[in-house]
């Protein structure tokens, strides 16, 4: 098992070898990007104007309520159309199969439609 790993040059799957030495030089440490994320998050729960919208100051005829509404409609339009292909998809299957079942006990060859 370990001329294997030699073979692999080490890490997992010999990835450590792939990558050259000098691109961690050029990455951002995790402390930074841990920072940067805190303060990102501190920004958003600290001032209200980036949390509120116009739905939750009641002001629902403003054109901004009205966008959200249409994207929520258009949503909703594409879930149902996924659940009514998905639906029509074993209805179809349910008649072929039956179809199939009726030409095989007549001893006909299975058409294809």
């Amino acid at each position: 098992m370990e001329s294997v790993r030699g073979m692999l040059g080490g890490g997992p799957c010999g990835l450590w070898s792939l990558l050259p030495q000098e691109a961690s030089e050029h990455q951002f440490s995790m402390k930074f990007c841990l920072r940067i994320s805190s303060v990102l998050a501190a920004a958003l729960l600290l001032v209200p104007s980036l949390n509120a919208c116009t739905a939750c100051f009641g002001k629902t005829d403003e054109a901004l309520a009205q966008g959200m509404n249409a994207g929520i409609y258009v949503m909703l339009v594409f879930v149902v159309a996924a659940w009514v292909l998905f639906g029509s998809f074993f209805v179809f299957i349910a008649r072929r199969s039956k179809r199939v079942n009726a030409e095989a006990e007549t001893g006909e060859s299975p058409s294809v439609r």
